[in-house]
Formats: C-alpha cells, sequence, structure tokens
C-alpha cells in the first residue's frame, strides 16, 4: 500500500515541476523564434542596404548628381518594403574605412521588428540594423589608346571614310566637351572596348559604325604615367652637333646604301634624318633626348627613305632651358613620315621599361605617325599633346597613351595592344 502511495506522490511532485517549469521552456522557446526571426530579418535588411548602396554608387558612376544617387537609394529601399524613414544616406560616408571620400555611397537601414512570444516580458519590437557602402574601385581593362585630355572637343577624331582597328582592346577618352569623339561619315571603328567620359558624347556622323556601342563612365581616369621621372638632360650625344647652351639640329642625310649608326645622349636643338638614299640608320641602344629647338628645328624627324632599326630605345622629347637662344628653348615636335621601313622597340627592363616615345608634359607639339612599313613596340606616351596618324598598315604592338588622338585617310590603320602599362577604369562593388 505504501508503495503505490509513493509513487502517486513522485507523480504529482513531477507534474508540479514540469507546471512550474513550462513557462520558462516556452519563454526560451519563444525567445529562440524571435531571435531566429529577428536574424533572418537582418540577412533581408543587409541585402536592401547592398542593393541601394549599389545602385547610388551606380549613380554616380554614370554621372549622376548627388541627389540623383540618394533617390536611388530610397527607391531600392522602398522596393524592398522599408520607408524612406528607414533609410539613412551618406554621399560620402562620415564613417568607416571611406569616410569623406568621394564616389562612395554609404546606406543605413534602421527598422524596428515586432516581436511575437516575448510580448509577454513586454518586448513589443526589437531595431534591426544594416550598413553598406559602396562605390569605385578600380579593375584593370585592356585599353591599347588612352586619350587624357579632359576639355578638348573631339579628343578622339577620326576622318570619313577610314577604318582604325584595334586588336585584343579598346580605348577611352577623359573629354568632358561633346563630343568627345567624333567619327566622319562612312567611317569605322573596329575595338573590344569604347569608352567615354560621361559628360561628354561619341558623334557617329552619316553610316559611320564602331564593333560594340560607346560607353559611357562618369569618372575621369587619371594618367598612369604620371609618377614616372623623366630622363634628365646630360653630355651632348656622340656625333650631335649642338650643346646645352647653343642647341642646333644635328642632320642625318643618307643619299645611297650607306650604314650610320647613332649612339645615346642628349641631341641639344633635335635630330633629323633625311634623304632618298635606301641606307640604314641604326640606334644603339639606350636613351636618347632631344631637346629644345623650337618648333621649327627641334625634336625627331624622320622624313628620309632609308630603314631605321633599333632595339632597346626610348626617344624623350623635351625642351632646353639652357639655351643662350630663347627661341630654342622650347621644344620641337615629334614626325615619323618617312618612307622607308621602321622597326624600333622600347627596352624591356631598367628604368624605361616599354617606353618608346615619350614627350615632356610641358610640351604640347604634335606627334605625326604617317607610314605603312612601320614595326614599332611600346608606349607612345604624349600626355599633353596630341597623336596624329595618317596613311595606312599596322602600327605595331602598342599602348598609345596621349592627350588627343586623330586618324586621316582613306587606308586601314592596326593597332595591336600589348598590355605595357596597366590602366583600369572604375567598377561599382560593396567595399564595406
Amino acid at each position: 500500500m505504501f508503495k503505490g502511495l509513493t509513487h502517486t506522490l513522485e507523480r504529482g511532485q513531477a507534474m508540479m515541476v514540469f507546471a512550474l517549469a513550462l513557462p520558462v521552456l516556452l519563454g526560451l522557446i519563444g525567445m529562440a523564434v524571435d531571435v531566429g526571426f529577428a536574424a533572418h530579418q537582418r540577412e533581408q535588411e543587409q541585402s536592401a542596404a547592398d542593393a541601394a548602396a549599389l545602385a547610388g554608387a551606380d549613380v554616380l558612376l554614370n554621372g549622376g548628381s548627388t541627389s540623383a544617387a540618394q533617390s536611388a537609394v530610397i527607391s531600392y529601399a522602398q522596393k524592398n518594403g522599408y520607408q524612406s524613414s528607414d533609410v539613412t544616406v551618406q554621399i560620402p560616408p562620415q564613417s568607416g574605412a571611406h569616410t569623406g571620400q568621394s564616389g562612395f555611397v554609404a546606406v543605413l537601414i534602421q527598422h524596428k521588428q515586432p516581436t511575437f512570444f516575448v510580448r509577454a516580458v513586454r518586448i513589443n519590437s526589437v531595431n534591426v540594423t544594416a550598413r553598406a557602402v559602396a562605390g569605385y574601385v578600380p579593375v584593370p581593362e585592356n585599353y591599347a589608346l588612352v586619350l587624357l585630355d579632359k576639355t578638348t572637343c573631339s579628343s578622339y577624331s577620326q576622318t570619313s571614310g577610314s577604318t582604325l582597328n584595334i586588336v585584343g582592346g579598346g580605348l577611352i577618352d577623359n573629354s568632358s566637351c561633346q563630343p568627345s569623339g567624333s567619327q566622319g561619315g562612312g567611317s569605322t571603328l573596329n575595338a573590344d572596348i569604347i569608352n567615354y567620359y560621361s559628360s561628354g558624347s561619341w558623334s557617329l556622323s552619316n553610316n559611320s559604325t564602331t564593333s560594340v556601342p560607346p560607353a559611357p563612365i562618369g569618372v575621369q581616369i587619371s594618367d598612369p604615367l604620371a609618377a614616372v621621372v623623366a630622363p634628365a638632360l646630360g653630355t651632348p650625344a656622340p656625333g650631335s652637333s649642338g650643346t646645352a647652351t647653343n642647341p642646333k639640329l644635328t642632320q642625318i642625310e643618307v643619299t645611297g646604301s650607306e650604314n650610320t649608326t647613332l649612339y645615346p645622349g642628349t641631341y641639344y636643338g633635335g635630330l633629323k634624318i633625311t634623304g632618298s638614299g635606301n641606307g640604314t640608320v641604326t640606334f644603339s641602344p639606350g636613351t636618347y633626348i632631344f631637346a629644345g629647338g623650337g618648333s621649327n628645328s627641334g625634336g625627331f624627324d624622320y622624313s628620309g627613305n632609308a630603314t631605321i632599326s633599333g632595339s632597346g630605345v626610348t626617344f624623350y622629347n623635351t625642351s632646353d632651358p639652357q639655351s643662350s637662344s630663347s627661341s630654342n628653348i622650347p621644344c620641337g615636335g615629334l614626325s615619323i613620315t618617312g618612307g622607308g621601313t621602321l622597326n624600333l622597340s622600347a627596352p624591356t627592363s631598367g628604368p624605361y621599361a616599354n617606353m618608346l616615345f615619350w614627350q615632356d608634359p610641358a610640351c604640347t607639339a604634335q606627334m605625326k605617325y604617317a607610314g605603312s612599313s612601320y614595326t614599332t613596340t611600346g608606349v607612345i606616351y604624349l600626355p599633353s599633346a596630341q597623336l596624329s596618324v595618317s596613311g595606312g598598315g599596322a602600327l605595331g604592338a602598342l599602348q598609345i597613351i596621349v592627350g588627343s588622338f586623330s586618324y586621316s585617310g582613306s587606308a586601314s590603320v592596326t593597332i595591336n595592344y600589348a598590355d605595357y602599362v596597366q590602366v583600369s577604369k572604375p567598377k561599382v562593388a560593396l567595399v564595406e
């Protein structure tokens, strides 16, 4: 009898313990459910903040105003079920790694999420917060032709009936003028990429075509070679005619089949190669500096019929501040218009690796490049000047980084892209 009574008491005690513990267990279960639901809402909120930040940064990248970017952020948040009062937009961000940086958008979504079970302990809602920052990040692009001028109209110019082929790469035009790029009637531009600054435009005259649609980007790119230190003026090159105080044009006239060898150094007053002969002028490896001489006689001019060759060479064009005559201080131009064979390649190593034709940023003299039997390998870098191309044929394996570019003629010219200098364009991405 007592044994049965004991069992009955034990069962009664268990029931009492369970009854007492039940509210606690239900509270814990309810809290777990509410916390899990809040975590799920946090994930959704973060996705909405990410999308909104990307949308705002994309507006800025494509030339939109700050207010337009803010509107895009709010619109994306509302599409995801949030009110404008839930959203804080900071352009630029006011905290974090990108504080105060233009081109970046910070989005904070803070939303009160109602609870279900923990209301029993008077917790009716919890604040769920998500933050995202998006902005421009550099992405390497295969630009064979980079136009740095930020204001000139038609900084890319192509005449009617001409064809320019960029093989393996494309071009970027920095100009804010409209049009920044222009093609004459019936012209053709074949490239993998055609980009221009969104404040500018691309003009296609009657029946002109491009292989891909020209696409705007909202940021002007910077000069990728701006930090490269130029060679210093030195002693006159062996066989040259001028000096630092008295620059004088060095002239090489090829009249027959003779061979001439030139040596690195400074050519004060410039260098000119002429003549109707079919001989060869060979540039020994090294750096050739053309200093001063003015617009009439300075720089480097090849206009003859000789064969020109040189491996591991850099040609740098600049002024001569030491000249005793003010008219000879300015730099001359670069002109490659000869009728012979041209075979030049830049150094593959050293301080001027890949630099073939290079002009002082202070020099705005145009470079003329015409011919059909030219093989050049390296970078043409004229940060403040125009490269004017005429004739036809292949220009070589080049990367052309210049102020502006023009191509005239009825023939076809080809630039084969070579990856000498990394050039990046901005792309929108999440950064925080």
